[in-house]
């Protein structure tokens, strides 16, 4: 069966103009009538529904399909995994600003204050948050609401101190795998696990090691955001 491009349009539930500008893209490839009228086949539809299908998952046809295109195909296998890296991305980016969020409930928006008045207040709140943005203290936020006033107000000194010497090593181009920056960790760790319920300290301590290692991955990832203080 053939199709106009109004009746595509209708089918697939987009403007004829939507359709006109996959066509312009090479995205399907109508033949011509003996009108010179272009027509459009079942494979060129269930192509056009595949298309929308990528819309639907976020994928934008200019910056995203066409430049994965090769010879004038696209391959769904090469673009569904590429959606899916980046969907992982901003996963991990969506549960960083969970944890952030909760922190920020917990000790407040200047938990996040840098000392370092040579780099714009954004720059500073960002640095704060690759490195607080991390798994380890989710067992700190399972049990938040028991934590009294003292204990903040000590946690929050602890992590505004440990930032800014965070930030004092980096900027000296010290790499985030350096002893220093691993004994930082170490102390971001240790009071951190300090207020958290002696049964979840024992958990902690057994996977210490395992803990720091994932740290230490995540700000290795993190250097080319952070890492520009130079």
């Amino acid at each position: 069966m053939e199709y106009t491009r109004s009746e595509v349009a209708k089918i697939i539930g987009v403007s004829a103009s939507t359709i006109k500008n996959y066509d312009t893209w090479n995205l399907v490839r109508p033949k011509r009538d003996q009108n010179n009228y272009r027509v459009y086949t079942e494979d060129d539809l269930e192509k056009l529904r595949e298309l929308m299908v990528f819309r639907q998952l976020g994928l934008e046809v200019e910056s995203d399909i066409i430049p994965l295109m090769e010879n004038g195909m696209y391959d769904r296998e090469k673009i569904l995994s590429y959606q899916l890296a980046k969907l992982n991305e901003a996963k991990k980016e969506i549960e960083k600003n969970i944890r952030l969020t909760m922190l920020i409930r917990i000790l407040g928006p200047e938990v996040l204050a840098l000392n370092d008045p040579e780099r714009p207040i954004r720059e500073n709140v960002r640095f704060a948050l690759d490195l607080l943005g991390n798994p380890v203290f989710d067992d700190l936020f399972d049990q938040a609401d028991t934590l009294s006033g003292e204990e903040k107000d000590r946690l929050k000194a602890v992590y505004q101190t440990i930032l800014d010497q965070f930030q004092d090593l980096l900027k000296k181009n010290i790499p985030p795998d350096d002893p220093r920056i691993s004994e930082l960790i170490k102390r971001l760790l240790d009071e951190t696990f300090s207020l958290t319920p002696p049964h979840q300290q024992e958990k902690l301590k057994k996977n210490y090691h395992i803990l720091m290692k994932q740290y230490l991955e995540e700000l290795l990832n993190q250097t080319p955001d952070i890492g520009s203080v130079n």
